[in-house]
This record gives structure tokens, sequence and C-alpha cells, in this order.
């Protein structure tokens, strides 16, 4: 039995993980074409950097976080709403993050 893998050159990336100091990028090609070097991607959920810095990350976490509090106001602010159930909100959502 046999089993082919076709890579798409158009749709792969490449990054790589550099030493402080060093700049050198070598080149990739699949099928005799380039491939794209990215400073930067998403993995599942995650920002990955070329020099592994975790700033990136965070600041989309603290964002996305934001983002959902900000969405929870209309909530928090209501009157009609008991504190007990604002409470049970506010802890699932930082299980959740």
């Amino acid at each position: 039995m046999k089993v082919c893998l076709r890579i798409s050159a158009e749709k792969t990336k490449v990054m790589q993980i550099y030493l402080q100091g060093t700049s050198d990028r070598p080149s990739h090609c699949c099928g005799g074409q380039n491939i794209d070097d990215v400073d930067r991607f998403t993995y599942l959920g995650s920002v990955l950097t070329y020099d592994g810095d975790a700033e990136a990350e965070v600041n989309c976490r603290v964002g996305k976080a934001a983002s959902v509090f900000q969405r929870m106001r209309p909530i928090w602010t209501s009157s009609s709403i008991s504190s007990s159930t604002k409470h049970g909100c506010t802890v699932q959502l930082w299980y959740l993050l």
C-alpha cells in the first residue's frame, strides 16, 4: 500500500526559532516554489513568535479577556440581576479564560 502526501507551497508557511544574535534565515522550497518565512503565527489559539517571546501571547490573552468582560458590562450594571448570579458568571468566565 502506497500513501502519498501532497504539500501546497502556497498554503505552507515556515517559522524558525532563532538564537539571540543570529539572523540567518535559510530559504525553504517545496516542489521548486519558495515557502514563506513568518515571524509569528497562531496555533490552537496560542500566538507563537520566532524569538520565543511570550509578550505577544500575553497581549492576545489580555485582549480576549478584556473583550469578554466588556460584553458582560450590561449584566454587571443591571439592577434586575442578583449579585449572586453576577458572581457566578464572573467565576465561570475566569474558569474559561
